[in-house]
């Protein structure tokens, strides 16, 4: 999850404190696991990664002698489950293969990502070029028949890994070789 600082003040003789949240604008609370010490004013709260609400609320209750005082969150506010990670394994460098055969990409994934992209380029990462294929969210391998048209020792490849209109990527660690496909004749 991502971290959100809570924050509050105290007055009077409060002795002890609880922190809950909810995600539905008040009508179910859940407490936190944390108990804040007396002394406290702020903490750092670490959202559950499966929380994905347009309506989050922290109240904060202050007891003394059985009694207690509550403040809750003026407004509400999001929180998005984490998008994830993507890391591309082959081609990560060092291969070379003949323009217009096929390549084999992989990846790895992790997280809520919900769609792909893939991309290379022939100059290093200065220009990417998507393939024309949209690998499906079950898929983390793909075998790329490359352009006939290339000859480039400059070649990396890209994923992209997209949720909620966030991305993550990973490209090639090193360069491969895209090599023009031998002339056969006199």
């Amino acid at each position: 999850g991502n971290a959100i600082n809570i924050s509050w003040t105290k007055s009077g003789n409060i002795t002890s404190y609880e922190l809950q949240y909810t995600t539905d604008d008040g009508l179910n609370w859940t407490p936190l696991s944390y108990i804040p010490p007396i002394t406290s004013t702020s903490y750092s709260w670490t959202t559950p990664s499966s929380i994905n609400s347009t309506k989050c609320r922290v109240k904060i209750l202050g007891y003394y002698n059985g009694a207690n005082v509550n403040d809750i969150s003026a407004s509400t506010f999001t929180i998005k489950p984490p998008i994830g990670s993507v890391q591309l394994v082959a081609p990560n460098g060092g291969e070379t293969v003949i323009a217009g055969n096929a390549i084999n990409i992989s990846w790895t994934k992790s997280g809520n990502i919900t769609s792909y992209e893939l991309q290379y380029t022939t100059d290093d990462g200065l220009n990417w070029t998507p393939l024309s294929y949209i690998p499906p969210i079950t898929s983390t391998t793909y075998s790329w028949t490359t352009p006939s048209n290339i000859n480039s020792t400059k070649c990396r490849v890209k994923i992209l890994g997209y949720y909620n209109g966030a991305n993550v990527n990973d490209a090639s660690t090193g360069t491969f070789t895209i090599s023009a496909a031998p002339v056969i004749g006199s």
